[in-house]
């Protein structure tokens, strides 16, 4: 009789079991894990001509999203909007910065929503070189004087010399290092300010001061060879702490000086051109508001930041193009490395900064 019955007591056993399984609350972390969603409509694209978008629902109804993107110091909010009744929202948000970058949808408190994927920008062509062909001015990025990444950097430019064109010639560059570093830059006007012509903290208004002179008047080109087109780095510092925690010294105003007796003569105003011993004006610009963010020369004559004259691009012409080690260097000097925080007490102490590159 036994036998007969013990199939009978476990199928009860389970039942019941079951049942009370069924019972049990869901936390709310499971909840969250199947319910919202996270269309990415756009996250591969060419800096500078679209936007990161995504949309979709979050559980709970009206609350606040956030678009988000990875860097050191932890998830940066890039946009951050209240959802519709239902759940629904629509992010779009710029993340003009080259490379391949985490990044997420997120909704803070409960139920938990979280989802990512990972954002490819791209800087509309094919670099040369090699990433490792970059050098920085400290030879690592703690001991690099460099920007706040996490803040926009105001310039000032100076063209009296040149004319208006060279201005936008300027932020051209601007924008490229823009999209490799994924920090911001703001122009704030003109300056008559010459970086280099004296000792003490400039008072130009503007963290980044960039200007053509005549050798009369920048003194930083009377004591060097005359085939010196421009000058350019850190101008004045000060002691900070870096997203892992270490001391290093942030920027607080560069300076970038070009010769104007080359401005047409040894380099041409052109955007690209086969001649080699007149490249585009814009590469030295390049390479003197790179020395200005930290950069030392490259060893290899690919990169913007070689320290003479360049190799041109496969097809034989000459552009204002960063190669692959420019792109890496600059990408160690900006956003993806963290903020940088005053040292604790907010007390600056001014710090010592790197003779001025060529």
């Amino acid at each position: 009789m036994s036998r007969t019955r013990a199939p009978l007591v476990v199928a009860v056993t389970l039942s019941v079991l079951a049942a009370l399984l069924a019972a049990l609350p869901v936390s709310t972390s499971q909840a969250a894990g199947t319910k919202g969603s996270a269309t990415w409509d756009v996250s591969s694209y060419v800096a500078g001509t679209d936007k990161l978008q995504v949309h979709g629902k979050v559980p709970g109804g009206k609350r606040q999203v956030q678009l988000q993107v990875r860097t050191k110091s932890g998830w940066q909010t890039l946009k951050s909007r209240r959802s519709t009744g239902n759940g629904s929202y629509r992010l779009a948000s710029t993340l003009d910065w080259v490379g391949t970058h985490k990044v997420r949808v997120f909704a803070p408190g409960r139920p938990a929503f979280s989802k990512g994927t990972k954002a490819r920008v791209s800087p509309g062509y094919d670099p040369v070189g090699t990433k490792s062909d970059f050098r920085l001015l400290g030879r690592s990025v703690a001991k690099t004087p460099r920007f706040n990444p996490c803040q926009p950097v105001t310039y000032k430019v100076n063209t009296d010399d040149v004319g208006p064109e060279a201005l936008a010639t300027v932020q051209a560059a601007i924008a490229q290092i823009s999209h490799a570093t994924g920090m911001r830059f703001k122009f704030k006007g003109s300056t008559s300010f010459i970086p280099y012509n004296g000792k003490g903290r400039p008072s130009a208004g503007a963290d980044l001061l960039i200007t053509w002179a005549t050798t009369a008047e920048a003194k930083v080109f009377q004591d060097k060879d005359p085939g010196v087109a421009g000058v350019g780095g850190p101008l004045w510092g000060f002691a900070a702490r870096d997203a892992q925690g270490r001391r290093v010294v942030r920027t607080s105003e560069a300076g970038v000086v070009f010769k104007t007796e080359s401005y047409a003569t040894t380099f041409t105003p052109a955007t690209e051109t086969r001649d080699k011993f007149k490249p585009p004006v814009g590469r030295v610009i390049m390479h003197e508001i790179g020395h200005a963010l930290g950069l030392d020369h490259s060893p290899s004559a690919t990169e913007i930041m070689y320290y003479t004259l360049w190799d041109a691009d496969p097809d034989g012409v000459y552009r204002n193009r960063f190669g692959a080690g420019d792109l890496n260097g600059l990408d160690k000097v900006g956003y993806g490395q963290g903020c940088l925080r005053s040292l604790r007490g907010g007390r600056l102490v001014p710090a010592p900064m790197p003779e001025p590159q060529v």
